[in-house]
């Protein structure tokens, strides 16, 4: 009895959970793109269907910004931003194309190195998304996707009597593999 319960709940949760690691390309937009040139990214997202087309997940990734000025790379400077986010995401109904919408927020960490030295600072950040998804077998979607990250850095330097209050926005454009348990 116990062994068919708990068969159960393993097969009908099979089909709901989702992991998609991804790569991509981030380009700063607005006023970061003054002082950070593009860059590549990763990440991972583990999701779950709650309903039909609808899964809610967490999703970490890692993007990586040269430091620049007038489009002149600094080779001492780099940014990192670093999201831990929970996500929402919509599917569209579709047999074999299937777009998506969805919806980002949480932590993000934000890291500048300069000489050997990083500094990490945290903010909460969003980063609505759209997608797609394309089946390659039962099992496996490829993943397409863009986002539109959106953090704001606000820090007091009280030693220099200077505040920093930025609005730090980027579009990854990330491909991936889903692979659906």
């Amino acid at each position: 009895m116990m062994i068919c319960l708990v068969a159960g709940l393993f097969l009908s949760a099979k089909a709901q959970v989702s992991v998609t690691p991804h790569v991509g390309y981030s380009m700063p937009q607005g006023a970061s793109s003054n002082f950070a040139g593009n860059g590549l990214s990763y990440g991972l997202a583990l999701e779950y269907e709650v309903a039909n087309n609808f899964k809610i997940g967490a999703a970490f990734s890692q993007h990586n910004f040269d430091g620049q000025i007038a489009g002149f790379n600094l080779n001492v400077l780099d940014f990192r931003v670093t999201p831990i986010t929970a996500t929402a995401k919509y599917i569209l109904p579709g047999a074999t194309l299937r777009p998506f919408i969805g919806l980002e927020g949480g932590l993000y960490t934000f890291s500048v190195g300069a000489a050997g030295f990083d500094i990490d600072r945290q903010y909460w950040g969003l980063a609505p998304s759209l997608g797609v998804l394309y089946p390659i077998n039962d099992n496996i979607d490829f993943f397409a996707s863009a986002q539109y990250h959106m953090m704001n850095l606000d820090e007091n330097i009280p030693v220099a009597d200077f505040n920093i209050n930025q609005d730090i926005r980027f579009i990854p454009v990330n491909l991936g593999l889903t692979f659906k348990f």
